[in-house]
């Protein structure tokens, strides 16, 4: 069986490690990372459409069984033309998280939004809430700098800290009940951020969600250990290292660099 995955870089490593976890055995995973046009978060829902239609259009010629997102902000843009286009069985990152999440709140309950600028200019996270049920009070926070900091591979230290501290003292000082990590990028910091907010707050990671959605009969996939194909539109090498670091060297998996310059993406040379 296969499944596709999509992020503008790294950060949909966190929700390919959910599902790799969760079938070590009969998948095979293609990830397409962007990491030549990250980050997504500043560019207009206009060219974030024009590069969802591309990248759809690469992965439906993998031929997956099932396509995950695994980027918040793409996410948040993407319509029915899109989906329709794509034609395959697409699970998206933000409805896996409002389907389960929504349980936990209350009238009483504060939640905070940390995202791209992207993700919170469209609001989606904050609209289905308030769809779906009461919550005292939300409060959303665009984190530009977190992106660049996690695809340089500084997932802690000082800067990291300084940085947290920075965009997320007025939800400190709230005091708010869920922190929602609306970036996939975001967990790669959660340390840093769980050290800044208070123990009370409890750090959602939308990655969590997304293997609940997934309905498959465990006895119909083989044996075989599950492989990674990655299509990098940028440095490879960093990307390498990045993959590497994160899953501590403990990955099946191959790297293809792709040309994304044409209207059509093509697959250059396999690197590693």
């Amino acid at each position: 069986m296969k499944f596709s995955l999509f992020d503008s870089g790294i950060g949909g490593l966190t929700v390919l490690k959910e599902l790799y976890d969760e079938y070590p055995e009969g998948i095979e995973f293609s990830y397409f990372g962007d990491t030549g046009r990250v980050p997504y978060g500043s560019k207009s829902t206009e060219i974030l459409k024009k590069q969802l239609f591309q990248i759809f259009d690469f992965i439906k010629k993998l031929e997956p069984d099932l396509v995950v997102s695994a980027c918040n902000t793409s996410d948040s843009v993407i319509d029915d033309s899109i989906l329709e286009f794509l034609g395959i069985q697409y699970i998206g990152i933000i409805d896996s998280v409002i389907n389960y999440f929504v349980d936990d709140i209350n009238k009483d309950s504060s939640i905070g939004i940390i995202g791209t600028e992207q993700t919170v200019k469209k609001s989606l996270y904050l609209k289905k809430i308030v769809s779906k049920c009461d919550a005292k009070f939300i409060v959303q926070k665009a984190c530009p700098l977190f992106v660049p900091l996690v695809e340089e591979g500084n997932w802690s230290g000082t800067v990291v800290d300084t940085i947290v501290r920075f965009y997320l003292k007025r939800i400190k000082k709230i005091d708010v009940d869920f922190l929602i990590l609306g970036c996939t990028h975001y967990p790669f910091l959660y340390s840093s951020i769980k050290k800044y907010l208070d123990s009370t707050t409890k750090i959602i990671d939308p990655a969590k969600y997304i293997s609940k959605r997934i309905n498959i009969d465990r006895r119909e996939l083989s044996k075989d250990k599950s492989i990674v194909n990655f299509y990098v539109s940028g440095d490879t090498s960093s990307f390498k290292r990045n993959v590497d670091n994160y899953f501590k060297n403990n990955l099946n998996y191959n790297i293809y660099y792709v040309d994304v310059s044409e209207e059509k993406i093509k697959i250059i040379k396999k690197v590693f």
